[in-house]
């Protein structure tokens, strides 16, 4: 039954070009819409199209309905008002598809209803309030967006040159499996102005899943509480600005496999597992490949376990002038988790800091390795690998830079640009502390070094190396997690 409704969204202005992009069988849009289908789709799993395997490849597109659609090439509208309530399983609010353009100043989107697929949901957008598909686009410039139902992301955009701009708008999920801004298979999203809340399981502030997509977002302000619910999770790249997130139930930032997350003058809060994770679930959702993470300024906060935890992949990390901190004392974290081949399943990070500091321990497996290259201005006040397992620690003192050893460290490679053991030695402030180093090489000859203020360099043999067991999973990790 539709709701009685002020004149006000009655005023449709519609921009023309070539013709009128009008909804689905000829249905003008109405605010409070309650109930109707557009055009829909099958709503179940989809397979892979031809040459669709693996996370780059395309799948058949699984839509459902919506109460509002838009939809045809070369057309556009403007709108000063959408105010939409879609309350049906599998049905979105608004669909824009087929080529068309939509721009609107203010909406007022309310979604509740489940999804019958969450695959699907994750995928292509079933259920979300707002999907834009392949070769649309979107404009918003405020209002707000709510959603209350499993596999109800709040907006979403699916293929190439799906294209959403989203500016000043509320955006509050409920219910498991409901991103706020989630971009797939090559999907782009910009977002400025927002503030986003989500409270269900898997439910990130910033999104890209299967086939990749691009979610680029200033002065955002996201919490998140559920499980499996960071701030941001990239299977694609995620790029934020001058933002805040903050994930009571989550690490605050996840890369799976050859994606990256760019953060500038951002505060990312973390209150479980660590602060950021760059990982490879093998489960298809993520091409194999390397993990970028890069920070400039702001803050990277672990509340709990390490600052960066890397596990199943190669990653890489830069941080400029950023400020992080583990509250377990942890700075790195390289090990076998629950995902992998066994004995090909550590972790390995390259890491380079610029005028940075770098405080907590670096931790490795047998099977795991990390890189720290100290540039220009870094100072790292920790130890390496203190419990002398077999993994790998190497570390590079650039001009400029310094190690604070603050426990018995084991490495593999110690060194510096210049090649020269005085230079290298007079960056190390050893505070009576042992170095064991495990590589020979030019001056590091197997002897044993005094260090300046009462610890020594000491040549020792790596032990030879045990395949670490995978953590055992409980209940809630039988899946890899989702954004």
């Amino acid at each position: 039954m539709r709701q009685t409704i002020p004149m006000l969204f009655l005023m449709i202005l519609w921009t023309v070009t070539g013709a009128t992009a009008q909804p689905q069988h000829g249905e003008r849009p109405r605010p409070w819409h309650d109930g109707g289908h557009g055009a829909g789709g099958p709503v179940g799993p989809a397979p892979f199209g031809p040459g669709g395997h693996g996370p780059g490849g395309a799948r058949q597109q699984v839509t459902g309905s919506a109460v509002e659609v838009f939809s045809g090439s070369n057309r556009s509208c403007a709108l000063p008002s959408l105010q939409v309530l879609a309350k049906q399983t599998n049905e979105s609010a608004v669909h824009v598809k087929n080529g068309a353009i939509c721009s609107v100043a203010q909406v007022a989107i309310q979604k509740t209803g489940n999804t019958s697929s969450e695959e699907s949901s994750n995928f292509n957008g079933l259920n979300a309030a707002i999907g834009v598909w392949k070769g649309s686009k979107m404009t918003i410039d405020g209002g707000s967006i709510q959603t209350n139902g499993d596999g109800a992301n709040a907006i979403f955009a699916w293929g190439p040159d799906a294209q959403v701009e989203v500016d000043k708008v509320s955006i509050r999920t409920t219910a498991n499996s409901s991103r706020g801004l989630d971009a797939t298979y090559g999907g782009t999203i910009k977002g400025r102005n927002l503030t986003i809340e989500t409270k269900g399981a898997h439910c990130a502030n910033l999104a890209t899943d299967r086939g990749g997509g691009h979610v680029h977002v200033e002065n955002i302000r996201g919490t998140t509480a559920g499980d499996g619910s960071p701030g941001i999770y990239s299977t694609g790249d995620i790029r934020a600005v001058n933002s805040r997130f903050e994930a009571f139930g989550s690490e605050a930032a996840v890369i799976e496999g050859k994606n990256t997350i760019h953060v500038t003058n951002c505060e990312l809060i973390g209150h479980r597992l660590c602060g950021a994770m760059l990982y490879q679930s093998f489960s298809g959702d993520a091409e194999v490949g390397t993990s970028l993470f890069n920070m400039s300024g702001g803050l990277l906060d672990a509340r709990k376990g390490p600052v960066f935890f890397v596990t199943n992949t190669k990653a890489v990390v830069k941080v400029k002038n950023a400020t992080l901190h583990s509250t377990d004392g942890v700075l790195v974290k390289a090990a076998v988790a629950r995902w992998g081949r066994s004995g090909k399943n550590g972790g390995h990070l390259v890491m380079s800091a610029e005028e940075q500091q770098l405080n907590g321990a670096i931790e490795v497996d047998d099977i795991s390795s990390v890189t720290l290259i100290l540039e220009q201005k870094a100072v790292f006040n920790g130890a390496t690998n203190a419990a002398g397992g077999a993994g790998k620690v190497n570390l590079t003192l650039g001009d400029g830079s310094r190690w604070n050893v603050t426990g018995t460290s084991y490495i593999d490679q110690l060194a510096c640009p210049e090649a020269n053991l005085n230079t290298l030695v007079q960056r190390i402030q050893s505070n009576g502390h042992t170095i064991y180093y495990r590589k020979t090489q030019g001056a590091l000859d197997g002897r044993t070094f005094k260090l300046p203020d009462g610890g020594k360099l000491v040549y020792a043999e790596a032990p030879q190396a045990k395949i670490p067991a995978a953590v055992k999973q409980t209940p809630h990790q039988q899946q890899p997690p989702r954004p």
